[in-house]
């Protein structure tokens, strides 16, 4: 039986993945004649570490959380580490249930850049890609054969990823079957149902282990936090009683963001006909984005690029009264807070899969249906994406929708 592969996989994919998988699980079948670490499905007796590979943004991070509380009700006793990045890490930081975070830099690669270039040079970047990726991996191994972990558990269904819990040498190792490298695994979970939620996925995995699959995702943060917050908002004129509107502009796709012009007529709008007080929130690095809204504005927002941690910026999206943002990691935070929202998705993936769909407070999604749905790509080839297809007039209409819904059940900012 072909084991069904993940949806957005290539064609080229597919077949080099069957044939190493093929080819793999041969090898993994003879060595478990000999060895109990290739063995698959063995009983898993009271790991005393555990680790989650989670080399994943905020949005995932976030959407990981249910699936970590699982494993802490499952295994009690046990103490959970998590290997995140380091943009990522400080969502888990006040999680009562992750006992200590290893930070993890994946190497960064250019995927608009790798779009633009001829064939030749396109494998080339992405083969030295790949091999400086498996050095990294091996040096990650190394720090992590120090931790002697009994247990680890991949969301994602990456072979690589799953190659690093073997170089770790870590005797039970869990993950999504479908991605590839299952015979790496031990205990390869199938995932084949593209209907669901992301979040279903990873709570699936770990049912698979004995796990409960019932939690929520959650965010929070200190005092400490709380109070810094404070300060910079007072530094930039901003005091209790205002309507307090989180625009969150930027994504980690490209093909996920909406125009600065676009962005700015919405703010503009808040700010003239509903006196709200409108703060733009991005990264260090997103700065230049929020720059080209600013210079398309009449009016000044609130400018706090770069100047919240991510404890701060969830602090403020759960004191604020509505969040206007495209699919990214604030969306997912207010999300988890259950906070009134306007989101701008992109089709580039459906919402039914990485939406806010578990939110229990009010959400309205504003989105355009094209053929091209599903295509996960990093940046749209089309000279007009179906981001582009939104009109501020539809964004407009929505927003005053929500503050409409949010005034009348006594939402405050």
């Amino acid at each position: 039986m072909s084991r069904r592969y993940l949806r957005h996989y290539s064609s080229h994919t597919v077949f080099v993945l069957s044939v190493v998988d093929t080819v793999g699980e041969f090898f993994r079948k003879l060595l478990a004649c000999f060895s109990a670490f290739w063995k698959q499905w063995k009983p898993i007796n009271n790991p005393r570490r555990i680790l989650i590979v989670q080399s994943h943004p905020v949005g995932d991070t976030v959407m990981t959380t249910p699936a970590i509380r699982a494993l802490r009700k499952k295994f009690s006793q046990s103490r959970l580490f998590v290997l995140a990045e380091p943009s990522a890490a400080s969502i888990l930081s006040n999680n009562p249930d992750v006992d200590e975070i290893i930070p993890f830099q994946r190497p960064h690669f250019r995927y608009d850049e790798r779009s633009r270039l001829p064939t030749l040079r396109r494998l080339t970047k992405s083969g030295a890609y790949h091999i400086r990726y498996l050095s990294h991996l091996c040096d990650v191994a190394v720090k992590l054969r120090r931790f002697r972990f009994d247990l680890a558990i991949d969301f994602d269904g990456d072979p690589r990823r799953a190659l690093l819990m073997v170089l770790a040498g870590i005797p039970v190792r869990v993950g999504i079957a479908n991605g590839g490298g299952s015979f790496l695994l031990t205990h390869p979970v199938d995932i084949s149902d593209d209907t669901l939620h992301e979040i279903q996925k990873r709570l699936k995995v770990v049912q698979a282990i004995g796990a409960d699959s019932t939690p929520k995702p959650t965010v929070s943060w200190s005092e400490k936090d709380e109070q810094s917050l404070n300060e910079k908002l007072l530094r930039h004129g901003v005091k209790g009683g205002e309507l307090l509107v989180v625009l969150c502009p930027c994504a980690g796709f490209p093909s996920k963001e909406w125009r600065a012009e676009n962005w700015a007529i919405v703010a503009d709008t808040l700010i003239t006909k509903h006196r709200a007080t409108v703060l733009l929130c991005a990264a260090t690095h997103e700065k230049p984005k929020v720059e080209a809204i600013k210079n398309h504005m009449r009016y000044l927002p609130v400018d706090l690029c770069g100047e919240l941690s991510l404890p701060e910026l969830t602090a403020l999206i759960g004191r604020c009264a509505l969040v206007v943002t495209v699919d990214s990691g604030p969306m997912h935070i207010a999300a988890t807070l259950g906070k009134p929202m306007v989101v701008l998705w992109s089709m580039q993936s459906l919402p039914g899969n990485f939406g806010p769909i578990y939110s229990d407070g009010e959400v309205s999604l504003v989105w355009k249906d094209v053929p091209c749905k599903n295509c996960r790509k990093f940046v749209c080839p089309l000279p007009f994406s179906c981001m582009d297809m939104i009109t501020p007039d539809e964004v407009i209409a929505a927003v005053e929708e929500m503050l409409t819904r949010s005034k009348n059940m006594g939402v405050k900012g």
